[in-house]
């Protein structure tokens, strides 16, 4: 659920969710439709402004887990005259 996910963030970084929320430029009624409605998902407009807050990217924030790519060892780097 994303209220649990924002609360670990938002805990990880010592502050309260209402704070965050606010600073991000939401307000605070967003933080509890978030906390009594447990399906509730944020806006696209929440996710952004809450994932440049916190300095995280989207997936991070909504707690979706990426792989990286793998590389290959011994990979030719091209520069810019290639």
């Amino acid at each position: 659920m994303f209220y649990d996910r924002f609360v670990q963030i938002c805990s990880k970084r010592g502050i309260t969710p209402s704070r965050a929320a606010i600073e991000a430029g939401l307000s605070k009624s967003t933080v509890s439709k978030w906390k009594s409605t447990p399906d509730a998902e944020p806006t696209g407009t929440a996710i952004k402004k809450l994932s440049e807050y916190f300095g995280i990217t989207i997936a991070e924030l909504m707690g979706e887990e990426t792989e990286k790519a793998p590389t290959n060892t011994g990979e030719r780097r091209f520069s810019d005259t290639d």
